[in-house]
C-alpha cells in the first residue's frame, strides 16, 4: 500500500455538488468523505480498520502494528490514555504529546499528525480524521 497521497478524478459537476454539501455542513470535502466512510463501517459494508494498519487485542495487551518496524504492546489503561491524547492533540486541545512511561508520542506535523508507538521511532503520518480513526480502534481493543 502506498502512503503517497492520491488524487480521486471526478466530474466537475460532481465536484460542484460535493463542494456545495461540505459548505452546508459547514465542513470539508475531506471530512464528508471520512464520514462516508465511517457509516459504511457502522454499516457493516466494509470492516472497521485501518489498511496497513493493525490494532489487537492480545494476553499481553494492545498491540499496535503501524507499519513493519512499527509494532508496540500497551497495557489496556495505557491505551486508552494513548487514544486520549491521540484526541486531544488532532482537536487542538493538547499540544503534541509524549507519553514516555508508554513510549508513544503523537506530534502534529504540517496539516496532519505523526503518531509513533513505540517513540522514539519515525512513526507514521495521518491525517486528523484518520488518527481519530486509530484512536477509536485503540480503544476498542483496550476494552
Amino acid at each position: 500500500m502506498s502512503s503517497a497521497p492520491v488524487t480521486v478524478r471526478l466530474d466537475p459537476r460532481r465536484l460542484e455538488q460535493l463542494k456545495a454539501i461540505a459548505a452546508a455542513s459547514a465542513t470539508t470535502s475531506t471530512a464528508l468523505i471520512a464520514e462516508l466512510v465511517r457509516l459504511k463501517i457502522a454499516a457493516g459494508i466494509i470492516p472497521a480498520g485501518i489498511p496497513g494498519i493493525t490494532v489487537t487485542r492480545k494476553a499481553a495487551g494492545v498491540v499496535i502494528e503501524l507499519g513493519a518496524d512499527q509494532r508496540h504492546t500497551l497495557t489496556p489503561d495505557a491505551a486508552c490514555r494513548f487514544a486520549k491524547a491521540i484526541r486531544a492533540v488532532v482537536s487542538g486541545e493538547s499540544p503534541s504529546t509524549i507519553l514516555p512511561n508508554e513510549q508513544v508520542a503523537i506530534f502534529r506535523q504540517g496539516s496532519g499528525f505523526k503518531i509513533a508507538a513505540p517513540y522514539p521511532s519515525n512513526g507514521v503520518a495521518f491525517p486528523g480524521d484518520l488518527a481519530v480513526d486509530l484512536a477509536d480502534l485503540i480503544e476498542e481493543a483496550a476494552k
